[in-house]
């Protein structure tokens, strides 16, 4: 009489969380004196909330270069995410448009313990008109929780002010 055989078990695919999602202006791998990889870590430099268009300029601004830093965990299984820009219009949501779609990127999580850091680098990046941008790290059509924030970009005015005292010159 043979013994019968457990049932394999089956882990079905965990979605993961995100931990932390920033838009800056540089992220560095800083790699360890020793050639132990796990004690690397992302240095992110200078996080964005608001870029400043230069003064004059009212539209078709160029960022040179832009980070977007992601950190995922309690994943399980392989996950293919995309990065979206979209430029926001918070009166008329009709006329939000995507601007830029990146990916896949590719994700494996082996146990729902692992931290992963995605770096993604955006090259002269355009802001059409000042404005709200949302960045979304996304999955299968759908923004992950947590994984989405805005980007604002401003328009420097000229202040009269600063040169009232000034007397004209023809």
């Amino acid at each position: 009489m043979e013994t019968p055989q457990p049932e394999p078990i089956v882990i079905s695919p965990q979605h993961p969380t995100v931990r932390l999602f920033i838009v800056c202006a540089d992220a560095v791998l800083q790699l360890p004196q020793t050639d132990d990889l796990q004690y690397a870590f992302w240095e992110i430099h200078n996080p964005y909330h608001t870029v400043w268009m230069p003064p004059g300029t009212i539209r078709n601004f160029g960022m040179y270069k832009l980070f977007v830093y992601a950190q995922l965990t309690d994943g399980l299984g392989t996950f293919n995410f995309g990065l979206k820009v979209e430029q926001v219009d918070l009166l008329n949501p009709k006329r939000t448009k995507v601007m830029g779609l990146v990916g896949p990127i590719q994700v494996t999580f082996d146990n729902p313990w692992d931290v992963i850091e995605e770096v993604v680098q955006f090259n002269n990046i355009p802001f059409p008109r000042p404005g709200q941008y949302l960045f979304s790290l996304i999955e299968n059509g759908k923004e992950l929780p947590g994984g989405s924030t805005y980007l604002r970009v401003g328009e420097r005015h000229i202040c009269w002010w600063k040169f009232a005292h000034r007397k004209p010159v023809f």
